[in-house]
């Protein structure tokens, strides 16, 4: 679908910036410098457990507002992990991919995901959310990566946080990813054809993997298994740069 990129950039701000207004003090804030196109997919919203912490990715489409409820103050780093999330035995390092985040995965194995690309991959900016590489599917539909970067963000923790805030409609958490502990979440039910999943690579670090797919990519009725395919393969790449 042409302008698929171009939509997917602006969930990932539009989630980054809720995010990051519900954990900043209303003084601190600023105003967005940015403006959303009137023309684009259905709006995709969800929390980022960190990735707005630094925005997750998190790209779930529905309505309605999440709920909050009082919780003690955010554990320090030194806790974590925190509110239940599980402890990774064996830290990845994404210093390597930090700033090209497009390296983490070759077109062949993206190609091997959901058939072949329309164009090569872009790097884009995300704000809090940092750098994200966005694939597009010459039969519709995209997936977008990216490590959670922002110091604000405690790992799979801020997740399970906002799942205790009440601030989560869907919280999944899945089988272990390569070893690694992994969550479907999303703040409001997710589009049909979405998926955002973190997986936690640290105790303060996760890595998002976020699908969206349309009515005529075949994987659609699966997004949540093409996300975990592309995760699998994203942690192999992580070890081998350790």
């Amino acid at each position: 679908m042409p302008g698929n990129s171009r939509r997917m950039s602006s969930s990932w701000r539009r989630t980054s910036r809720r995010w990051l207004r519900s954990r900043t003090p209303t003084r601190h804030r600023t105003k967005p410098r940015w403006r959303h196109s009137e023309e684009r997919l259905p709006m995709r919203r969800g929390a980022v457990a960190a990735v707005g912490g630094v925005l997750l990715v998190v790209t779930a489409c529905g309505g309605g507002q999440p709920k909050a409820a009082p919780l003690p103050p955010q554990p320090p780093a030194e806790t974590l992990p925190a509110y239940g999330a599980p402890k990774v035995e064996h830290p990845l390092d994404v210093g390597p991919v930090e700033k090209v985040p497009c390296e983490v995965l070759t077109p062949e194995q993206v190609e091997s995901l959901s058939g072949s690309l329309r164009k090569p991959p872009s790097t884009e900016e995300h704000g809090a959310a940092g750098l994200a590489c966005v694939w597009v599917f010459e039969q519709s539909g995209s997936i977008t990566v990216g490590p959670n970067m922002n110091n604000v963000v405690k790992g799979l923790s801020t997740i399970y946080e906002a799942r205790e805030r009440g601030q989560l409609e869907v919280f999944r958490p899945l089988e272990p990813i390569r070893g690694y502990p992994a969550v479907h979440f999303a703040q409001v039910k997710p589009a049909e054809g979405s998926c955002d999943i973190a997986i936690g690579i640290s105790d303060d670090r996760q890595y998002l993997v976020g699908t969206s797919l349309s009515a005529r990519n075949p994987h659609r009725s699966d997004p949540c298994g093409l996300a975990v395919r592309a995760g699998e393969m994203i942690v192999e790449h992580l070890k081998g740069r350790q």
